[in-house]
């Protein structure tokens, strides 16, 4: 198991893993009460941990092959990556510590990102040094500069797919590099892809259009995903696709540049300017070649941390990073002064499912559950998969009546489901336990451990319910069944 710590930018330590133990052989319990990092690991070098070096950190930072020496004198060859992750608008660092032999790809693949940013970096800087001897170059040079650290920012703050790309747009649309964007990607459809078409618009940054289309009718897919740029006046095929499937009747030229690296392939982005004779300049297509393949290394980026944070079964969030995310909720409500609600879900006689249908046929209700549980969430829940049948969610600034009205709905629909095991359809029920700060708990292990008891409780009178916890439910001794 990978050892896993979250700090602030000034090392201070908030989250740890039990890998971190093993490693250093301090117990759990101690390692969590260190206030910094540097106080369970000192490296090599002192500047790893400085705030200076941690507030620098980009998405891609690579690993480092360190020494490390832990309080009790023990000693371990390591590899370390600090990873910048914003939770709620604040920059914390995700920090994984890994053994060098089975980490060794990892290490070289993100040192050659880093290679490649700095290769375009210096592309940039020579690009600057002939400012000065082409005048006539100057705005444009300014131009391309500009563009692209205003892109490398975004890249470097947003944190899922979608909002990197619109944002990408936004800012294309903004310089005017274009008027219009077509990004397509393969569709959750099986065997289609999605045209998202985003047309700058007067009073919005843009009018997004999804135009879904199957394999089979795509007849110029290699023209959409290649680099370079497109005259589609002189391909009558695929010029008509783009005036008849998707409606752009006066698109000419457009720049082209895949969403893809080695790891990923996403699909292709292509920018142009609707109802306007304007061709790019050579100069316009090197320049967006660049920002579509740096889109490209962020994304990889994203799916490696989503990986990293997944429950692979349930696509839901796993315990490692539920752990981590209520530490964090828990202390921006004692902050803010704003009510915290928790609740455990259990599948009644899950048992029972896999003895009578076979193990597959568990699997299926566990994901249909947890496709419930995440289309029930709002946008800032944090639905996970606590381990076995067991789920969690994390509820910010929710009161308890809140908490018990979600977790009635989310009852309900399971009750509701009919679970299709092959030829058979089944039913299934869940129960569910309640806590929520301040009301019910002073801390993250209270509430888990009061939610926990009003689940024994709903377990052991009936099933199918949800109970929020009460004091008196400390004095009975209930077992979970």
């Amino acid at each position: 198991m990978d050892s896993t710590v979250i700090i602030e930018t000034n090392g201070d330590l908030i989250y740890c893993n039990e890998a971190l133990s093993a490693l250093t052989q301090i117990p759990l319990r101690q390692l969590r009460k260190k206030k910094n990092i540097s106080e369970i690991l000192q490296f090599d070098s002192p500047s790893v941990l400085s705030e200076e070096h941690l507030g620098q950190l980009t998405e891609a930072s690579p690993y480092t092959e360190v020494s490390i020496a832990s309080n009790t004198g023990s000693l371990a060859t390591v590899q370390v990556c600090f990873q910048p992750v914003w939770v709620n608008d604040a920059k914390k660092i995700l920090v994984f510590i890994k053994d060098v032999t089975l980490e060794q790809r990892l290490q070289e693949k993100y040192k050659k990102e880093l290679r490649q940013k700095e290769e375009v970096i210096e592309k940039l800087e020579g690009t600057l040094s002939n400012l000065s001897k082409k005048n006539t170059e100057l705005d444009r040079k300014i131009f391309e500069i500009s563009l692209v650290l205003d892109i490398f920012k975004i890249l470097s703050e947003f944190i899922d797919e979608d909002s990197i790309i619109e944002e990408v747009i936004k800012k294309l649309f903004s310089f005017n590099f274009c008027n219009i964007a077509i990004v397509m990607l393969r569709d959750e459809t099986p065997n289609t892809f999605a045209f998202h078409i985003y047309k700058k618009a007067p009073t919005v940054a843009f009018e997004k259009t999804l135009v879904r289309i199957a394999s089979d009718e795509m007849q110029y897919q290699e023209e959409f995903v290649k680099n370079g740029l497109l005259d589609i006046r002189f391909q009558p095929g695929l010029d008509e696709f783009y005036k008849k499937r998707l409606n752009l009747k006066q698109l000419r030229h457009v720049i082209s540049g895949p969403l893809q690296t080695k790891k990923i392939e996403r699909g292709a982005i292509h920018v142009g300017f609707e109802s306007s004779e304007t061709v790019p300049l050579p100069e316009d297509v090197s320049l967006f070649r660049t920002i579509a393949y740096q889109i490209s290394i962020t994304i990889e980026s994203i799916k490696f941390f989503e990986r990293s944070i997944t429950d692979e079964m349930t696509m839901l969030f796993n315990k490692r990073y539920f752990l981590s995310r209520l530490e964090s909720e828990f202390d921006k409500s004692k902050r803010f002064n704003q009510p915290l609600s928790f609740l455990i879900a259990d599948v009644d006689h899950f048992k029972t499912v896999n003895d009578t249908y076979g193990h597959p046929a568990g699997d299926i209700v566990l994901k249909k559950i947890a496709e419930i549980m995440k289309a029930s969430c709002r946008k800032y829940d944090i639905p996970a998969r606590y381990g076995g049948e067991e789920f969690v969610v994390i509820l910010p600034n929710t009161p308890v009546e809140n908490a018990q009205k979600f977790a009635e709905r989310l009852r309900e629909k399971v009750e509701a489901e009919v679970f299709q095991i092959n030829d058979k359809k089944l039913k299934s029920t869940i129960s569910l336990g309640i806590s929520t700060y301040p009301q019910q708990g002073e801390s993250t292990e209270d509430l888990i451990n009061f939610a926990d008891k009003a689940l024994y409780e709903a377990k052991n009178s009936g099933r199918n319910k949800s109970i929020v916890y009460s004091a008196s439910l400390s004095k009975s001794k209930t077992k979970r069944s």
